[in-house]
């Protein structure tokens, strides 16, 4: 970039940043994530939850969402992104009993019994 030229980190960049640092370790831990957002792309991409601890912000973690899909979980009790392993389904928390997972095995075994499951959520909230 020509010096002069002033870019504006935007949430694509970021989740970018958060899939380029969890490819290299195989996982990205949220609050090392939170610490580096705010340290490299300033405080716009984070935010003070109700509980009041700091999050990354839903327009961050939708487009991360969009990047890992498939091949990447949430896994509640280590806090952190981790690749799926193969016995992992996608789109899903891995090792919880939250309410995502709960949703998800619901409307799984309604498929299997031939009744019409609840959709799932949308994973557009943050971990914490």
């Amino acid at each position: 970039m020509p010096a002069g030229d002033v870019h504006m980190s935007t949430p694509e960049d970021v989740a970018q940043w958060m899939l380029d640092e969890l490819q290299k370790a195989g996982y990205l831990y949220q609050w090392e994530a939170i610490l580096e957002i705010q340290s490299r792309f300033g405080d716009d991409f984070t935010y003070l939850n109700e509980s009041g601890n700091f999050a990354i912000d839903r327009r961050v973690l939708r487009a991360f969402r969009y990047l890992t899909e498939d091949n990447i979980v949430w896994r509640r009790k280590e806090c952190c992104w981790a690749r799926r392993a193969p016995h992992e389904p996608p789109r899903i928390q891995a090792h919880g009993s939250s309410e995502f997972s709960r949703i998800y095995d619901a409307g799984n075994r309604a498929s299997a019994n031939g009744q019409k499951g609840q959709p799932l959520p949308p994973f557009d909230e943050s971990p914490v």
